[in-house]
């Protein structure tokens, strides 16, 4: 009888110990999870901040190309408008010596 209680008892502390080292497994496993969630959410914040700044970036090089744009069409009205102008000067001109050319005959 005292050996069968023996073997019980024996039993029911191998059944603890496992039973706390399966609790402290879980324990360590969920830590584990929780910190890879965590390094997960780091990462994903990481990327997100990176995309926010390739946009940025991206964003900022619109504006410059389309300043150059704008640039180049204003530089190219201010020739057009140069070029107007010298035509109508020869024009003006070529005007004034026609008619002097008509008054002479």
């Amino acid at each position: 009888m005292q050996q069968m209680l023996s073997i019980k008892n024996k039993i029911i502390t191998e059944m603890k110990i496992n039973l706390v080292k399966n609790t402290q497994k879980k324990i360590k496993i969920k830590r584990q999870m929780k910190q890879k969630i965590k390094d997960h959410n780091q990462f994903l914040y990481n990327k997100k901040n990176m995309i926010q700044n390739y946009n940025k970036q991206i964003q900022i090089i619109l504006i410059m190309q389309e300043t150059f744009q704008l640039n180049i069409k204003r530089k190219l009205l201010i020739i057009a408008i140069q070029l107007n102008l010298k035509l109508i000067i020869k024009n003006k001109s070529f005007t004034k010596d026609q008619k002097k050319e008509e008054n002479i005959h």
